[in-house]
């Protein structure tokens, strides 16, 4: 049985390979905000940077295994009052940095657009609270991993490049409430080795 599995092994590397693997990188912008905690809140601006390698298993099906660095959170303004009770609204910007790790199938669906779906694992590096007046350290309040799930197209401007629009669903709660991660992301990508 072992032997098996070893041809079985060999085969798709040797396939993987005769059919243009590619290793490579990616970057780009986010628009983030976190979803069922407030409705009022915005988007904050944001970016993310990372690699991937690119198995070409057929000629409209790839696999795409990606670690990626994202700045993440959402902005928002709340009315408090401050020392001597005199109201006042507060602005604050939540920053969640996550190192993300996905496995996107990639569907050549017409021409040289495609359709990218796939599980992400986030693992959350820093979460921090900042107002006009302070900074607070939220990473041990925040729930430290995170599962998601990316739905994205993608569009091959040449043989190196290509586009990307992503949309990123944290499934997992931030806190015990269910506050959640929504980023839509804007990339591109270069394949280094074809």
């Amino acid at each position: 049985m072992k032997k098996v599995y070893l041809i079985l092994l060999l085969t798709l590397c040797y396939s993987a390979h005769a059919q243009n693997t590619g290793f490579g990188f990616r970057l780009g912008a986010n628009l983030s905000k976190v979803v069922d905690i407030d409705e009022k809140a915005e988007s904050k601006l944001g970016f993310h940077a990372g690699v991937f390698y690119n198995f070409k298993l057929t000629v409209r099906f790839h696999l795409r295994p990606e670690v990626e660095y994202s700045l993440q959170g959402a902005k928002d303004e709340i009315e408090t009052v401050d020392a001597n009770f005199n109201p006042i609204n507060l602005k604050f910007k939540a920053n969640y940095n996550y190192a993300n790790f996905r496995l996107l199938t990639d569907f050549q669906v017409l021409g040289k657009l495609s359709l990218q779906v796939g599980p992400q694992f986030g693992i959350l590096t820093l979460a921090e609270l900042k107002t006009d007046r302070s900074k607070e350290n939220l990473t041990d309040d925040l729930t430290s991993t995170e599962l998601g799930i990316v739905l994205g197209l993608g569009y091959r401007l040449s043989g190196s490049f290509d586009i990307n629009f992503r949309y990123n669903l944290g499934l997992t709660d931030l806190i015990d409430e269910s506050a959640r991660n929504s980023v839509f992301q804007l990339g591109i990508g270069f394949l280094l080795i074809k």
